[in-house]
């Protein structure tokens, strides 16, 4: 009894922490998380379990290099930089720029000396056209060279972040999966040991009416019953902790729906999703 009373403690301490938890993740006030109310039920259980091995996170490693959006921002500050190379690269080349121009001339009346020899048609009224053809050469290129030294080293480092974000991801996915499949086993085992501890207990309690057990050994029972559920809601919980991880890591846990807004779909929230 005295143990029951110290869980029952701890439970009630945890829960304003809990509280504090939720609604610094959802961004809302402390007073609307209380106003929400208790969860309606337990963890959910898992109706069917999915095959989790290599192929699996495999498929789900390639997958998530589409949905997630750091991995597309990342590829495209790689391709940046391969057009800011390219672009480096090019101006290190001579020039030959051709330049053309279009005018209109009117007539206008001087009596400077030069007016004495010009040719008369230089004071006609009319359209003028000029072409022009400039080759620029720089002997060192110091500044190119300089643009392309930096250019390089800024798509060696874009080259850089992708590949350590590629292999970052493929860890995470894995070390996602290796869970999964410990808490899907151990929450198998501990769901029998749940069914056999109630099988016990109302044995006990049916030995308790016919007179051949004792109140103490119900109570023992109970009890035993007692520390198999806590252990399953815990279990049940890094399970579903781990799901959540597994869906975020893959970009599944939430979908984007345009104007930097998101969506959240709570009733496949605590759902494996199967392989892609």
């Amino acid at each position: 009894l005295a143990n029951q009373r110290t869980s029952t403690s701890l439970a009630r301490n945890r829960l304003p922490l809990s509280q504090n938890l939720l609604a610094t993740a959802m961004g809302i006030t402390l007073e609307e998380v209380i106003a929400m109310g208790p969860a309606p039920g337990s963890f959910p259980m898992l109706g069917s379990l999915i095959n989790i091995d290599e192929n699996y996170a495999n498929s789900w490693y390639s997958a998530s290099l589409e949905y997630r959006h750091d991995y597309q921002a990342t590829v495209n500050e790689k391709e940046a930089s391969v057009i800011g190379l390219d672009y480096s690269k090019k101006g290190m080349l001579p020039r030959l720029n051709l330049s053309l121009g279009a005018g209109y001339n009117g007539i206008y009346k001087s009596e400077a000396l030069d007016q004495y020899y010009r040719p008369f048609f230089t004071n006609m009224a009319g359209m003028n056209y000029n072409v022009g053809l400039t080759f620029d050469i720089s002997p060192r290129y110091d500044y190119e060279k300089g643009q392309r030294v930096r250019a390089m080293a800024l798509n060696d480092a874009a080259e850089a972040n992708l590949e350590n974000l590629q292999l970052q991801i493929k860890k995470e996915i894995q070390k996602d999966c290796d869970q999964l499949k410990y808490f899907l086993g151990a929450a198998e085992s501990v769901n029998q040991a749940v069914e056999f501890s109630n099988k016990a207990l109302e044995n006990e309690k049916k030995k308790l009416e016919l007179g051949v057990s004792t109140a103490f050994n119900v109570a023992l029972m109970q009890n035993s019953y007692l520390n198999a559920l806590e252990r399953q809601n815990g279990l049940l919980e890094q399970l579903n902790q781990a799901i959540l991880q597994f869906k975020h890591h893959t970009g599944t846990l939430v979908e984007a729906t345009g104007n930097s807004t998101f969506t959240v779909n709570s009733n496949q929230l605590f759902t494996l999703p199967e392989a892609p």
